[in-house]
């Protein structure tokens, strides 16, 4: 718990009460960084019209109020206010909303991942490594709330779609020779099993649903090339961010590992 102004000698008053609160908001933004509880609030914070005030807390995440709650003695009578800051509390979760970080901070290309060419993609992953960068530059000045566990988030969810993007590829440059290999042409859809149902596959074990094995070689060499060259340059990427770009900064292990 933080306590926040602890004198309860102040004048009730209007220009009191604005004063503090313009300060107090002031005190969120540059002190409170964990969701924390506050309390002890001086009388001209705490005041409701036509009532004794008898204790008030509020709860502030990210340097901003979310819910002020007030006990109250009316007629004798104890009862509970609770006020939810909604405007604020909404902004808050925009800010951790994975669509919001993606959309924001990574370029409009990768949206279109899943059309891209496999030798393109490198070239898409500079793209994106350029916006971390930028994004990272929020972390070194410590504004928009923005820190390592962030990034690292998002550079997890640039991991998940390269390995998403590179099966799917995979499946889509070997399903037209091997339907035709085996007299299935044009039956197939993505995610199916290649195999034929006597050899009844696993659905869950990848190797059934690409086998790389039944391909002809240069095909699936090809393919499998392009693939590790992908995933390498994104391992690459954040060595190169962690290790060198933002050496000064991150605290840990690289990520993408």
């Amino acid at each position: 718990q933080r306590r926040v102004h602890g004198d309860e000698d102040f004048p009730i008053d209007t220009n009191t009460s604005l004063l503090l609160d313009t300060l107090y908001q002031q005190y969120l933004l540059t002190v409170v960084e964990k969701p924390t509880i506050i309390t002890d609030f001086p009388q001209a914070m705490a005041r409701v019209e036509e009532t004794t005030q008898t204790a008030r807390f509020d709860i502030a995440v990210m340097g901003k109020r979310m819910i002020t709650c007030r006990t109250l003695v009316a007629d004798d009578k104890p009862r509970s206010l609770m006020l939810i800051c909604t405007s604020e509390l909404a902004m808050l979760l925009a800010s951790m909303s994975d669509v919001q970080m993606v959309s924001k901070v990574l370029p409009k290309e990768w949206g279109q991942l899943a059309d891209y060419n496999m030798e393109n993609v490198p070239d898409l992953l500079d793209s994106v490594m350029d916006a971390l960068n930028v994004l990272w530059q929020q972390v070194k000045k410590k504004v928009n709330n923005i820190t390592q566990k962030k990034v690292v988030y998002l550079m997890n969810l640039v991991g998940g779609d390269i390995i998403t993007y590179v099966r799917n590829a995979i499946l889509d440059k070997l399903r037209p020779n091997l339907e035709e290999a085996n007299g299935l042409e044009g039956t197939m859809t993505r995610g199916e099993s290649f195999r034929t149902t006597e050899r009844n596959p696993d659905p869950s074990d990848w190797s059934n649903n690409v086998f790389l094995f039944e391909s002809p070689f240069a095909d699936a060499r090809k393919v499998l090339q392009q693939g590790v060259t992908i995933t390498e340059k994104w391992l690459k990427i954040g060595d190169l961010l962690s290790i060198e770009h933002w050496k000064d900064q991150w605290k840990g292990a690289p990520p993408c590992t």
